[in-house]
């Protein structure tokens, strides 16, 4: 009897110290990253100094992680050749999902701290940079797609990579592979052209100085088509409007912290240079570093020629805003 109840005990001890991990839901993490408000809610916190050391780039847990695909030999099967680049490709996603958690976890107390402040408070007050504000961007977009994402990647496996050029919006930035990225630049430069040359505004201040309630429902479309936020699931002017509303909001965020930190020169070379590029409107499909730099440093000098970020600065094409902003 004593033998059987020192057992007892022994088990319930065990078993106090193995509780089962908590099991954190996919919609709890989706849920805490939807408000995306920039509005203070409450006074601002005290001013930080800023420094230009690291401030500029996000992590590279944020962006995608290099891939290196085996190449096929004389000798080896076409079975065998896909065996090994499915491999080469899942161990690419996993360590795009592990980025996406890392980044997850690591930008809770900033998301706590815009909650509380809003994000266009924490970036007057200089108590945020770039390099905070582009992580918690990107971390934001990045679990709002997981769920969609993990079950094109369940179902899918290894053939993913075939699917996901269909799905680009869908796919998070860690995860995305460089064929899947350079036929979206590829296909933001055709549309870029295509809408230049159906509305082009003549090269004059007053043209790029418009505000967004001052472009015509025409001028809007286009502009949409530029920054690459049109779709033909959201037809609506209004809903049109809103989201080049929305993204001149956050590249009037991001372009103040990029100042801060030293302009579009501090930029790395590679993913980083290119994403700040494709979001200003600037083609970056088959072009040398040393024109997207140009043509971002183009875009500064126009932008503060005008008085800030105008949708009127996208009705005239990238190569004539150095002659606006003389």
């Amino acid at each position: 009897m004593n033998n059987s109840a020192h057992h007892l005990r022994s088990s319930a001890l065990l078993l106090s110290r193995y509780s089962p991990p908590r099991v954190v839901c996919t919609q709890s993490l989706v849920k805490s990253y939807v408000t995306t408000s920039v509005v203070p809610r409450s006074p601002p916190p005290p001013a930080a100094k800023p420094s230009s050391v690291g401030t500029v780039n996000s992590p590279l847990s944020s962006i995608p992680a290099p891939i290196s695909l085996p190449e096929r030999t004389a000798d080896t099967g076409t079975f065998a050749h896909l065996f090994r680049v499915g491999k080469a490709y899942l161990t690419f996603f996993k360590t795009g999902f592990s980025s996406i958690l890392h980044n997850y976890k690591s930008t809770r107390a900033l998301q706590d701290l815009a909650d509380e402040h809003g994000l266009s408070a924490l970036v007057a007050s200089a108590r945020i940079t770039r390099s905070e504000y582009q992580h918690l961007i990107r971390a934001r977009h990045d679990v709002i797609r997981l769920p969609a994402f993990g079950l094109i990647f369940i179902i899918f496996g290894e053939t993913s990579p075939f699917i996901l050029p269909f799905v680009p919006k869908l796919v998070p930035y860690p995860c995305r592979v460089p064929q899947q990225l350079s036929r979206q630049r590829r296909l933001a430069a055709d549309k870029r052209e295509e809408a230049y040359r159906t509305l082009a505004a003549e090269p004059t201040r007053e043209a790029a100085a418009k505000e967004l309630n001052e472009l015509s429902g025409t001028e809007v479309a286009h502009v949409s088509k530029v920054l690459g936020v049109d779709s033909v699931l959201l037809p609506l002017k209004a809903l049109r409007r809103l989201r080049v509303g929305r993204r001149v909001e956050y590249l009037s965020l991001d372009d103040t912290l990029l100042q801060r930190g030293g302009g579009a020169e501090a930029l790395d070379s590679g993913e980083e240079l290119l994403m700040a590029a494709q979001e200003r409107g600037i083609d970056t499909f088959g072009r040398k570093e040393r024109e997207i730099r140009d043509a971002l440093g183009n875009w500064e000098k126009v932008t503060k020629a005008v008085g800030g970020i105008k949708p009127g600065v996208w009705l005239l094409k990238p190569e004539n805003w150095a002659q606006v902003a003389k």
